[in-house]
């Protein structure tokens, strides 16, 4: 009876240190993989042609567009590659059950949508993978 004790305590407690390291208890969203469904099949298209286009000496060659969204900070880290120059930029979100909201500085924001994991600017809608 002992050892099935010990045992049960031994399962849960690796099933709690492997369910921290995996970020299911942090309150922290990768946002990954955006493209612009209207104009592209998916995202390795679209990663595809911008890539193609940088290489061709696009200096608007949009490449990577990620958000690393800490919804325990209130803050919201923006990674952008734009024709082979990297640039990082913090905003505060603010979140509720379903959207998570970034306020740009010029007024417009940005809305996160957890539930169909989309990205809506002030006039296009991404699909991305949420992490």
């Amino acid at each position: 009876m002992l050892i099935k004790q010990i045992r049960y305590i031994i399962y849960f407690s690796l099933i709690m240190i492997v369910s921290a390291q995996a970020g299911l208890f942090d309150s922290k969203i990768k946002v990954r993989k955006c493209y612009d469904p209207k104009i592209y099949k998916s995202f390795k298209q679209f990663h595809e042609i911008e890539v193609n286009s940088r290489i061709q000496g696009d200096p608007f060659a949009l490449t990577k567009w990620d958000w690393d969204l800490d919804l325990k900070k209130k803050k919201a880290l923006r990674t952008t590659e734009v024709g082979g120059k990297v640039t990082m930029k913090q905003y505060n979100l603010l979140d509720s059950d379903n959207l998570i909201i970034v306020n740009y500085n010029d007024g417009t924001n940005v809305v996160f949508d957890k539930k169909t994991e989309t990205v809506k600017t002030s006039n296009v809608k991404f699909q991305c993978v949420f992490k």
